[in-house]
C-alpha cells in the first residue's frame, strides 16, 4: 500500500474521511507495514499536508490500538518542533494516545511539551494535559506531575477548568486532591457561565466524596 495516496490531502479532500478509513484499515489487518511506511512519511517528508494526515492517522489507531504504534514515539515527538503550528498541534494530538507507553522518554522531554502547552491553542494544551495524567498515574513522576497539573487547572480558561479537573480526578491521590478542591472553590464564585459553575460544583462534590474514601 501506498499511503501517501491514500492521504485526504493528496486525493485534494479537505476533510478527514480517507484518513479514518486508511487508520480502520489498517487496524482491521493489523497492517504493520503501513504503519512503517506511515512513520517514514513522518520522518522525512517536508509537505505539511503528508506530516499532518499521517499523524492524523496515527492519532486515530492510537486511540483505538496504542500498542500497534509504540515505535511512533520519536518521528512523532520531533514533529512538536515543527514550524508549523498545524503540524505541532496534530504531533501533540497523536503523541497523546500513546506517550504512555514510553513514560521515561515523555518525562524527558517534557520540557519541550510544556513550552508548547504554554505557546499553542486549546487544542495542543488540551492533549498536553492528558500527556501529563498519563505520566502522573506511573509512580516514579507522580509528584513532579503533580504540581505541573495543578498549575494547568490554576490557568485553564472557564470552558477548560472542568474538563481537565474531571481528567484527572480518578487518578489523584489523596494529598492532590485536596489541593484540587482548593483551586476549584477559589476559581467557582469566579465564574460567569452557570453551566460551568454546575460542572465545577459536581466536581467539588465528587472530589469530597473520594476524599472521605481516603480517610481511615
Amino acid at each position: 500500500m501506498n499511503v501517501r495516496h491514500r492521504f485526504a490531502r493528496s486525493q485534494g479532500i479537505s476533510n478527514e474521511i480517507p484518513n479514518k478509513q486508511l487508520a480502520s484499515e489498517i487496524l482491521s489487518s493489523s497492517d504493520e507495514a503501513s504503519i512503517r511506511e506511515i512513520l517514514q512519511v513522518l520522518r522525512e517528508s517536508t509537505n505539511p499536508d503528508e506530516l499532518s494526515d499521517g499523524l492524523k492517522v496515527i492519532e486515530m489507531i492510537g486511540e483505538q490500538n496504542p500498542g500497534m504504534i509504540a515505535d511512533a514515539y520519536q518521528p512523532v515527538f520531533m514533529l512538536l518542533h515543527h514550524a508549523m503550528n498545524k503540524v505541532q498541534w496534530r504531533a501533540m494530538s497523536a503523541l497523546s494516545t500513546f506517550s504512555f507507553l514510553h513514560h521515561a522518554a515523555t518525562f524527558n522531554d517534557l520540557g519541550v511539551i510544556l513550552n508548547l502547552m504554554d505557546s499553542g491553542g486549546v487544542i495542543t494544551r488540551d492533549h498536553g494535559v492528558k500527556i501529563l495524567i498519563g505520566l502522573y498515574t506511573e509512580d516514579a513522576y507522580c509528584a513532579d506531575i503533580g504540581p505541573l497539573l495543578l498549575e494547568q487547572v490554576t490557568s485553564a480558561p472557564d470552558n477548560q477548568l472542568g474538563q481537565y479537573a474531571e481528567k484527572w480526578m480518578p487518578v489523584i491521590s489523596h494529598e492532590d486532591g485536596a489541593k484540587l478542591i482548593h483551586v476549584l472553590e477559589v476559581r467557582h464564585p469566579e465564574l460567569i457561565s452557570p453551566s460551568h459553575q454546575k460542572r465545577i460544583s459536581r466536581v467539588l462534590l465528587k472530589l469530597h466524596r473520594s476524599q472521605k474514601n481516603f480517610e481511615p
